[in-house]
């Protein structure tokens, strides 16, 4: 689900930007 969230939200968000990004990572 990040990969869809991260082409929206690339622009000023960075790969681990993404709302699940944190919880993924963490």
């Amino acid at each position: 689900m990040t990969s869809r969230d991260a082409k929206k939200r690339r622009r000023r968000l960075r790969h681990h930007g993404g709302p699940m990004g944190a919880a993924a990572r963490a």
